[in-house]
């Protein structure tokens, strides 16, 4: 219960670090005491990036999802690309193929658009009528009624 009330404290601290920009908070709100000790273990070099990428300017890092793919905030492009040379260079020395990727965060938000977003959870619903179908029903049928579980949209 301890860590957990920890772990809340450091989710809450970073929304509110992110809503003021207040990088010294987003900075001790990015420690994960539950979930990254345990799955850090399974990713090489973990460990050793996040304290690299620390010295080298980064207000902090994780695990990205359940891993094994990991981020690391900066405040400056210029830490950024540093960061990302750490990365590599303790990649390429241990062996493993990576993909880095140095961005800017989003600050408009996500974008809907009724109209294409019901195309595109067609085509998703659409694939997955294999896993989905039941023998001796219609695809359609069954795509269709997924879509209006989901809510009538207005073109």
């Amino acid at each position: 219960l301890k860590d957990a009330i920890r772990q809340w404290g450091n989710i809450a601290g970073l929304v509110a670090g992110f809503l003021q920009n207040d990088y010294a908070l987003i900075s001790r709100s990015l420690e994960d005491v539950i979930i990254e000790p345990v799955r850090s273990m399974l990713i090489p070099g973990f460990d050793e990036v996040k304290h690299r990428s620390k010295e080298a300017g980064a207000l902090g890092g994780g695990i990205s999802g359940s891993g094994p793919s990991i981020f690391m905030l900066s405040e400056q492009a210029t830490a950024a690309d540093a960061i990302a040379l750490i990365m590599q260079d303790i990649y390429q020395s241990l062996g493993i193929d990576y993909k880095t990727y140095v961005t800017t965060l989003n600050t408009n938000g996500v974008g809907f658009s009724k109209t294409k977003s019901l195309g595109i959870l067609r085509q998703f619903l659409a694939s997955l009528t294999i896993i989905l179908y039941v023998p001796g029903r219609n695809p359609e049928i069954f795509l269709e009624l997924l879509v209006y579980e989901l809510g009538p949209v207005q073109e």
